[in-house]
């Protein structure tokens, strides 16, 4: 149970605050159950007194973003969650562009492309939030976020304190990061701008969104590639599709047609359905290729 001097202590903080909120509401899957507290911080000076307010009440928070990466358990959950959406601002600076994590990637890569900056082409189009890319160092087409950071600043749950990393402490790597590993709580990305031609990274941007609406299942619930490239040779929609898994359905989920890396929703998918067949393809992938794939998707459990 949430103490209600803290919920009422929060109210009046600038920011949103909902008991037992949907966790579906916030998912590009459109799956999972509720949460008994929701936390959307309208300014930056708030976080502390939030995260203190949090801590006082012992409850475990987690960090949403867009929610396009994430597959949540559909019964209750026992988690708060801290929905940085709202944080989106961003300013130039003399060495390049920083932006709060709640910044969506869409809008910054065509922030981007306006200002002739390249580097950040391969966002056009991926939904989430600047800060959920930077954890999970997200990439595409040969790119990815880590090559474009200067500097990021964190909070520090137990110490309270902000602090700075730059490019090299960061610890990027394919999908991957310091972050994904210790929980910090990402507040602001100082990002490097590359000049370029506003023509061609306009046509290399379109060129991008071109190729995910011919190729990926966007007009369904999902969370993006399901699974992490194991090698750079071993393409594993293309692999699951040698499987004769191409359309395999279960309850509500079902393997794309468009691209077998993608489980979508069809409307009615619980977790559940999502889990078994994540579990269905990761079996026969390692009993046919004798690779053991690793989730791209992150799994909120009960």
């Amino acid at each position: 149970m949430i103490d209600r001097l803290v919920i009422e202590r929060l109210y009046h903080l600038e920011t949103t605050v909902r008991i037992n909120e949907a966790l579906s509401k916030h998912t590009t899957f459109g799956i999972g159950g509720r949460v008994p507290l929701y936390v959307k911080p309208l300014t930056l000076r708030t976080l502390p007194e939030i995260v203190s307010l949090l801590k006082e009440d012992d409850q475990e928070c987690k960090i949403l973003g867009i929610g396009s990466n994430v597959l949540a358990d559909d019964g209750p959950l026992p988690f708060c969650l801290l929905d940085m959406t709202d944080l989106n601002g961003f300013s130039q600076e003399a060495k390049g562009i920083v932006t709060d994590a709640g910044c969506p990637l869409r809008k910054l890569s065509r922030v981007f492309c306006d200002h002739g900056w390249s580097g950040l082409e391969f966002a056009a189009g991926i939904p989430g939030t600047i800060g959920g890319a930077i954890m999970m160092n997200a990439g595409a087409y040969g790119s990815q976020i880590g090559d474009l950071v200067r500097e990021v600043e964190t909070f520090d749950w137990d110490s309270g304190r902000y602090r700075v990393y730059s490019q090299q402490e960061c610890g990027f790597s394919y999908r991957n990061s310091r972050f994904s590993q210790t929980g910090e709580l990402i507040t602001r990305v100082w990002l490097k701008t590359v000049a370029g031609e506003v023509d061609k990274i306009g046509e290399r941007m379109k060129d991008y969104e071109c190729r995910r609406f011919d190729k990926q299942p966007l007009e369904y619930g999902s969370a993006g590639s399901v699974f992490k490239k194991p090698t750079e040779d071993f393409h594993v929609g293309k692999a699951i599709e040698s499987l004769g898994l191409k359309g395999y359905r279960i309850g509500g989920a079902r393997v794309s047609h468009r691209h077998c890396g993608f489980i979508i929703n069809e409307g009615s998918a619980t977790s559940a359905d999502v889990r078994a067949l994540i579990d269905l393809i990761r079996e026969r992938i390692n009993r046919t290729f004798g690779i053991e794939l690793e989730l791209e998707v992150c799994l909120w459990s009960q």
